[in-house]
C-alpha cells in the first residue's frame, strides 16, 4: 500500500501562494542516528556546518532558501541553531534566507512545503508531500524507506547517501531536479495507486 501522504495535495488543496524559494527540511542528524539503517547524508559534519554549507551553495547558485521542519522539537532546535549562526546574517538581511513559521496543523505543514520551488530533505514525509505537490525534490538518505521512495518515483539520481556530501553537490542536484521534465503522468499514476 502506498503512503497516503502522496494524497496531501488532494487532501489539503492548493497552496494559497507559491514562492520562488528552495525549502530545506532541517533535521537533527543525532535524532536520525538513533533510527538510521545506513549512513546519514551530510551527517559527518554536524547540523550547523552541513546546513550552512548547503544554504551558502544554494544562495550562490541564485536561489532563495526557506528553512522548515516537520515539527520534531529536536529538529526545531537544530534549525534555530543553524539560523543563529553568524555566517547566515547576510543571507537573512538580504532576504535570501527565511524561516518558515511553525506549522500547527498538517494542512499548514503541507502548504508550507507545497509553496516551495523545490525541497531538499532527510525526512520521508517532507519528500512525499513535496512530490504530491509536483515539486522537484532531493532526498538525503539515512534509511531504506526513503531510498525505496526515490526508487518508486524513479528519482534515484536525486537521492544522496554520502555522509560527506557537500552543499555544492546538493545544490547541483536541486538545479538538475528543477530542470528535469515534470513527469506528471507518472505522478498521476502513483497517486491513483495511492487512492
Amino acid at each position: 500500500v502506498l503512503d497516503p501522504g502522496l494524497l496531501a495535495q488532494d487532501c489539503y488543496g492548493p497552496v494559497p501562494e507559491v514562492t520562488d524559494r528552495i525549502g530545506i527540511c532541517v533535521t537533527d542528524p543525532l535524532i536520525l542516528g538513533h533510527h538510521a539503517d545506513s549512513g546519514i547524508a551530510g551527517g559527518a559534519r554536524g547540523a550547523v556546518a552541513f546546513y550552512t554549507d548547503l544554504i551558502n551553495a544554494l544562495v550562490q547558485s541564485g536561489h532563495k532558501v526557506t528553512l522548515f521542519t516537520n515539527g520534531a522539537q529536536e529538529d526545531a532546535a537544530a534549525m534555530a541553531e543553524v539560523a543563529a549562526d553568524p555566517t547566515m546574517d547576510w543571507h537573512k538581511n538580504i532576504g535570501a534566507l527565511s524561516i518558515a513559521p511553525t506549522a500547527k496543523t498538517p494542512k499548514e505543514l503541507a502548504h508550507i512545503i507545497g509553496a516551495m520551488k523545490g525541497v531538499i530533505a532527510h525526512r520521508l514525509h517532507a519528500c512525499i508531500v513535496a512530490y504530491s505537490y509536483g515539486l522537484p525534490i532531493v532526498g538525503m538518505g539515512w534509511d531504506q524507506k526513503l531510498h525505496s521512495f526515490f526508487g518508486l518515483i524513479e528519482a534515484q539520481d536525486f537521492f544522496v547517501e554520502d555522509p560527506k556530501v557537500t552543499g555544492d553537490t546538493l545544490a547541483g542536484l536541486m538545479n538538475a531536479a528543477i530542470d528535469r521534465p515534470a513527469g506528471e503522468e507518472a505522478r498521476t499514476e502513483i497517486q491513483k495507486q495511492a487512492w
